[in-house]
């Protein structure tokens, strides 16, 4: 006889830019994005009805590296 599979809720979270130690902090498990998504799903989980207390949430992480600054840009001539 097959479990019953319990619903599965994502929960996405945007964090926006961050660097590159950052999302290496996250992989890691440790780090200040680590304890805003902690945050963001104590959150969710306090608005939940009663009666869904036991169902898992997954977090969907969304972030976007940070560009380094060492960009080529044009070299601009003075004009005479």
């Amino acid at each position: 006889m097959p479990e019953q599979t319990e619903d599965i809720q994502p929960i996405v979270i945007e964090l926006g830019k961050v660097g590159r130690g950052q999302i290496k902090d996250l992989k890691a498990g440790r780090g200040k994005l680590l304890h805003e998504v902690a945050e963001a799903l104590a959150g969710v989980r306090d608005k939940l009805p009663d009666g869904i207390e036991g169902k898992r949430l997954v977090p969907i992480v969304f972030l976007y590296r940070k560009k380094s600054g060492k960009r080529w840009r044009r070299m601009q001539f003075p004009c005479w």
